[in-house]
């Protein structure tokens, strides 16, 4: 009977066998169709945003339409809406189950992505209640001059085309606004003037597309007054009309916060528990730097707290003429330094150092990065700093002196975020479109922790000043859940900064606003930092002696702008099969 029974299972085997194989076989095939169809729809998407959204389009490294501004009218916003929740249908249509790891991942990206868009359109009251995106188009003809996309005059006349059309958008904000946030309507009447006093230094901007030709002189100057004109006229509106009716909520409250932790960066626990994980880390680094800054000054530290100390360090720093150049030359110190380490790759991007105008003052950090578009074949990405001789030596011994740029170095750059940014030029577009602020300012903290590692930081003060840069990150991080789950109020959150910190009033402010601008993204960017550690420490311990720190970073960077929580399974897949074929290929020798 038993041999009956085998030879009976022997017979049927290899049709087991072979229907087994061809399963699997159509499920891969479904699943190259499945994905193809994701990547059709990703087209789709960045089509529909070229259509109604021209000015993130170009962002996003779209030139068709960069002669053109959103429309900010309702009929513009219902018609993107719509095609939104058609593209959701059709994306909802595929199979995620059939697609790869890698596909998943990046079906989840769009999904979400257009989840966002129409949570945010339909409940976040963008055109009613924020009064600073009417001046985004400034910002936005000022970058496509400074990024090198394209051909200079092609860039410029397209450029041109959008600077004569922003008195219409500020006009589109007469018919929208209602009941912004106080703190959006202050913030956006500060802007206005500083945008005012500053309008002539767009003439420097176009001055090689104006060149010598009169008649194009005449032209822009007139266009440059209309622009004027526009923002005196949005400035009284603001400060007649709309400030007295400020009264709307800069906070997102409980639920919304809670659904960007989940939808956006793939947080799966309450606000409430983001809360005290945020004040808890806020709380220990705190007293490190307290630890810190006993050490660099005691006496310095019992009169004037951490504020004292940080503002008595002092070293060598360039003069005002020098300054970029010295710059510049730091940077090129600290690629040979971390070239010897080969902890990174070497990044191959065009970088360039550039002044930035009095016009986005305080709109933007004293000193920050922006990548190149990310969609752009080849692009530049800059290093802006504020300097001016208006504002005196003290002023840029305060802020550029060497441990400090050394800081600034590691976290913008190398090993930080333009590095981060080399490795988004060969992977799919939706990994490169969607800011993901865990991978993006949680490899800007760990950049800091990793160059001190490496010994980059040459002078006695670098231990206080990395701890201060990662406690004043751990209290925005704190501070964004506080406020926008309504635990702490924006004065409140002021106050913060100004006694932890010693911050004045307008630097507290600008904090905060920032912070009320952007929910969840600082705390996202801590939880990042901590998950980046993490994973460190576990395949350190898991892989020992074939641990290699270049190629961990080069798989983290190399996964794009996706979720933590993502990157964290495609290392998994990724890193058992390559220690396994080195176990494999050590065993053979």
């Amino acid at each position: 009977m038993r041999k009956k029974i085998l030879f009976f299972f022997l017979f049927l085997l290899p049709s087991y066998i072979f229907s087994y194989e061809s399963e699997l076989s159509v499920r891969e095939t479904v699943g190259k169709i499945e994905g193809s169809r994701l990547d059709e729809f990703v087209e789709k998407y960045l089509a529909t945003v070229l259509m109604y959204d021209p000015e993130r389009a170009t962002k996003l490294g779209i030139h068709d339409n960069d002669s053109l501004l959103t429309e900010r009218e309702y009929a513009n916003q219902e018609n993107y809406l719509n095609s939104i929740k058609l593209l959701m249908k059709d994306v909802e249509r595929i199979d995620r189950d059939t697609l790869d790891r890698y596909k998943q991942t990046e079906y989840d990206l769009l999904y979400s992505l257009l989840h966002r868009e129409i949570y945010n359109i339909e409940k976040m009251s963008i055109l009613a209640t924020r009064p600073q995106y009417y001046l985004e188009p400034f910002d936005v003809v000022y970058f496509m001059l400074s990024k090198d996309y394209a051909n200079y005059n092609i860039r410029a006349q397209a450029a041109y085309k959008r600077f004569k059309k922003i008195p219409d958008i500020l006009y589109q904000a007469e018919r929208n606004l209602t009941r912004p946030p106080k703190i959006w309507t202050q913030y956006s009447i500060k802007r206005s003037s500083l945008l005012i006093e500053n309008i002539n230094e767009y003439y420097n901007v176009f001055r090689n597309y104006i060149g010598l030709d009169p008649t194009l002189k005449n032209e822009f100057e007139k266009t440059l007054n209309n622009v004027k004109e526009a923002l005196v006229r949005y400035k009284n509106y603001l400060e007649k009309n709309v400030l007295k009716k400020s009264n709307g909520k800069a906070s997102i409250g409980l639920y919304t916060y809670g659904y960007y932790l989940e939808n956006w960066h793939k947080i799966y626990y309450n606000p409430r528990k983001a809360l005290r994980i945020a004040k808890k880390n806020f709380e220990k680094e705190y007293r490190n730097l307290k630890d810190e800054a006993i050490k660099i000054n005691p006496q310095e530290y019992e009169k004037n707290g951490v504020a004292g100390v940080y503002n008595f360090i002092k070293g060598e720093h360039p003069s005002y003429d020098n300054l970029i150049k010295y710059i510049s030359d730091e940077i090129d110190k600290a690629k040979n330094h971390f070239d010897e380490y080969k902890v990174v790759r070497f990044p191959k991007q065009r970088f360039l150092i550039k002044n930035l105008p009095e016009f986005l003052k305080g709109v933007y950090p004293t000193i920050f990065y922006i990548p190149s578009y990310p969609l752009d074949k080849e692009g530049t990405s800059e290093l802006y700093i504020l300097a001016n001789e208006k504002y005196g030596e003290d002023f840029v011994s305060y802020v550029y002196s060497q441990p400090k740029i050394e800081l600034y170095i590691s976290e913008l750059v190398i090993p930080g975020l333009h590095t981060k940014n080399d490795y988004l030029r060969d992977i799919p577009k939706i990994r490169r479109i969607v800011p993901q602020p865990s991978i993006e300012g949680g490899w800007a903290i760990y950049s800091d922790d990793l160059a001190s590692e490496m010994g980059y930081y040459t002078t006695v003060y670098s231990d206080f000043l990395l701890s201060y840069s990662r406690t004043l990150k751990a209290l925005r991080a704190y501070l964004d859940v506080a406020f926008h789950i309504d635990d702490l109020s924006f004065d409140e959150g002021v106050s913060y900064f100004k006694e932890k910190f010693g911050f004045n009033d307008e630097i507290s402010n600008y904090e905060m606003i920032n912070i009320s601008l952007n929910p969840t993204v600082y705390y996202a960017q801590i939880y990042g930092y901590m998950e980046i550690k993490d994973l460190r420490k576990k395949y350190v311990s898991e892989e020992n002696k074939f641990f290699d720190m270049r190629e961990f970073h080069s798989d983290i960077l190399s996964r794009g702008n996706v979720p933590m929580d993502d990157i964290i399974d495609e290392l998994k897949m990724i890193r058992k099969e390559r220690l396994k074929a080195k176990i494999e290929e050590e065993n053979e020798e």
